[in-house]
């Protein structure tokens, strides 16, 4: 994996240097790093609070090596890609304006559009100012600069019906080279470089969204108009220009997704695609397929692919607002997988990440990557930077950047083969180790056993699962401490009075710590049994005895984490459409769902009747299979847990393991015989995870002699 990584890292290396000595265009952002590919791969690497709002939310990022150039008031930041802590600033002279636009780094240097048509250039390495230029008509810095052969391209926009320049500047002294001025300006239009071309597309120079605007083909050296593309609405998106061709992409706020071509210095026809919303996304391309961000209603969207050749909507994904910056595509695992996969921000709340993923034949699927919370939940109108190593960057109007990286998954839980034991043995064992942690408060046998359960509910479902366990070990100890040291008062070891004369004492919370290592032991070993003692295993051992007990209670297993299941996605579906967490819009939401499931419980309690009523149940006696046989093995384990669960019960009645906690803490010294019972215990405990690395190496050294 690492040599993999390295290979792959290297070639973007060589990649970007070939790219930064010829040209930087508008490009959709297609890498070839190995980033995160789901949640479970995912983990927030860093995250900086720079703004407070939108309004000084700091400016889309931009990644060059091992940097994070971001913009933010009147600082232009460097940050470190692996912990977010700033190397070196510097001073600009304007502010940035709405932080949807990033800074470009090309030929060594920073390029930032700032307010006020104002564009200043600083050297990378040193952050010194190298010039500043500003626009006649002024305006706000809304189109992404781009750079090509030695120049800088950007354009401004301040309102519908006002002009609005689209310069090109010398980007070592920063000279005008040449302007041009069009009504309504450039918004959000990044535009692309094409043979000598530079091609842009502007607005409409009216309020009214079917109007007409026009995209321009400029003379890259003297800003000639080489030619002009009518099409409906503002294009409000960046150019792309299809790899390999001379064709370009783009989207319409009107609704329509456009191709055209550019042959010395003039536009072809084109096709046009009605798409079924407004859209400013820039398309990313990749493989014949165009990616694109498509409003519904208000903040909502989806993200429509295209089928460039045909001019064909070849999918469409609700996502969980629109997606109105472009997405980036990493080709990573193709080769292995068939898979690309497609990263987009959305302009709602939370304001996360959304990862798109796209097999081999063309079917598409989408999950959340990284969704931010509390104060950090907010819109997203960023796009995502991605650094060499896979590292993704973003912000979101909260005014925070977020890093995300990818997390090596957690190692699948080893298999327990203990559990491949007979039920009978299994059922055994888990009654004689969990059964002394409830009649035996000896603090010896409480953690002998709590301890036991815990590592062996590690085993069995991982370390993934850590997080799960351990408050089932700490979280009852604290609690009941807390709560019987408050309300109980016996005991002759005073810690403080309270005002109403009641004594909190020593042996109250101590009692209450060991009632609460007893309580973490049984709910540890109940997961445990849940994991070992499977459904069929349960219907072998009463399935005969009791049939319908045994159904019923299989039933009840089954149907509550379904029915939690069936409610957490009722709650996510109605609360998809809210904007904020507000407290009482999230309980309206439980409730209606609760209400839902319930209706739904009901109605299939009476589809599952009808279901086994058809199926002949209860008509005669049922005979029943079972896999599972009873073999030596099974009896050899039957036996020592026999041996073992019979010489712990005896020294717990004659061993010196006893403890009372009322009204002093006294703990007996175990004699001879509860040292041996106490030690028996232990071994019965920890008996599964024995078994398992005795049959590990068994198995290894048998398959070492092949």
């Amino acid at each position: 994996m690492l040599k993999s990584r390295a290979i792959k890292s290297l070639s973007v290396l060589l990649c970007l240097i070939i790219a930064l000595s010829a040209f930087v265009t508008a490009s959709a952002q297609t890498v070839t790093a190995e980033t995160p590919r789901s949640a479970d791969e995912t983990q927030l690497l860093w995250s900086q609070r720079i703004g407070t709002n939108y309004k000084n939310a700091p400016s889309v990022p931009t990644v060059s090596g091992d940097s994070l150039i971001i913009m933010s008031k009147r600082q232009l930041l460097k940050l470190d890609t692996a912990t977010g802590e700033t190397s070196a600033s510097a001073e600009m002279t304007k502010r940035p304006g709405y932080g949807c636009v990033p800074a470009l780094c090309a030929d060594g240097k920073i390029f930032c559009p700032l307010e006020d048509g104002t564009v200043e250039a600083y050297d990378f390495a040193t952050m010194q100012r190298l010039w500043s230029f500003s626009d006649e008509l002024g305006g706000q810095p809304l189109s992404p600069i781009v750079y090509s052969d030695g120049c800088v391209y950007t354009g401004f926009w301040d309102d519908e019906e006002t002009d609005g320049n689209f310069i090109c500047l010398d980007a070592v002294s920063g000279e005008l080279k040449w302007r041009y001025t069009s009504k309504g300006g450039f918004y959000w239009a990044e535009a692309a470089a094409i043979g000598g071309c530079i091609v842009v597309g502007s607005d409409n120079g009216s309020d009214e969204i079917n109007m007409t605007s026009s995209v321009y083909c400029f003379d890259a050296k003297s800003g000639e108009v080489l030619d002009t593309l009518t099409v409906p609405g503002d294009c409000r998106s960046g150019i792309t220009v299809i790899d390999g061709t001379n064709e370009l992409v783009f989207t319409t706020k009107a609704g329509y997704f456009c191709k055209t071509s550019v042959t010395d210095g003039k536009f072809s026809t084109g096709k046009r695609l009605k798409l079924s919303g407004a859209s400013t996304c820039t398309p990313t391309v990749y493989n014949g397929k165009a990616y694109i961000g498509v409003q519904s209603t208000g903040f909502s969207g989806n993200l429509q692919i295209i089928d460039v050749a045909s001019m064909s909507v070849a999918s469409t994904l609700t996502m969980n607002g629109y997606p109105q910056s472009e997405m980036a595509l990493t080709t990573a695992y193709e080769a292995q997988t068939g898979n690309v996969y497609v990263y987009a921000t959305y302009n709602s709340p939370p304001g996360g990440v959304s990862v798109i993923t796209v097999s081999a034949d063309g079917t598409a699927s989408k999950a959340e990557l990284f969704a931010p919370s509390g104060e950090a939940a907010e819109y997203a109108l960023s796009s995502i930077a991605v650094s060499e190593d896979g590292k993704l960057f973003y912000k979101n109007d909260s005014g925070t950047v977020f890093a995300l990286s990818y997390k090596e998954p957690d190692p699948e839980p080893q298999p327990s083969i203990f559990a491949r034991r007979h039920p009978a043995v299994n059922v055994l064992f888990f009654v004689s180790a969990a059964l002394p942690s409830a009649l035996n408060s000896h603090p010896l046998i409480l953690l002998i056993s709590a301890f036991a359960a815990f590592a062996y509910s590690l085993r069995l479902r991982g370390r993934g699962a850590l997080c799960k366990s351990l408050p089932l070990l700490i979280l009852p100890v604290v609690l009941t401490s807390l709560v019987n040291g408050a309300f109980n008062h016996y005991g002759v070891t005073t810690l403080y009075t309270l005002p109403s004369g009641n004594r909190m004492t020593l042996e109250a919370f101590a009692y209450g710590a060991a009632a609460g290592t007893a309580i973490a032991a049984m709910l540890l070993w109940f997961v445990c049994w849940n994991e070992v003692v499977t459904e069929d295993k349960f219907m072998c051992l009463f399935g005969r005895v009791a049939p319908h007990t045994a159904l019923l209670v299989l039933m009840i297993l089954r149907f509550v984490p379904l029915y939690s299941e069936r409610f957490t996605e009722t709650v996510k579906t109605l609360g998809a459409g809210e904007t904020k967490n507000k407290r009482f819009a999230r309980l309206r939401i439980a409730a209606k769902a609760l209400s839902g499931v319930v209706t739904w419980a009901l109605e299939r309690s009476i589809d599952t009747a009808n279901s086994m009523r058809a199926r002949g149940y209860g008509a005669r006696r049922r005979t029943s299979y079972s896999r599972f046989r009873f073999s030596a093995r099974d009896g050899l384990l039957t036996a020592f847990i026999a041996a073992a669960g019979s010489l712990a019960a005896l020294g717990f009645a004659r061993g010196g393991l006893e403890a009372g906690y009322n009204p002093i803490i006294y703990v007996e010294r175990p004699n001879p015989l509860g040292a041996a019972a106490a030690a028996a215990y232990a071994l019965l405990c920890f008996m599964p995870m024995i078994y398992d690395l005795a049959e590990e190496i068994r198995w290894n050294r048998s398959f070492s002699k092949i």
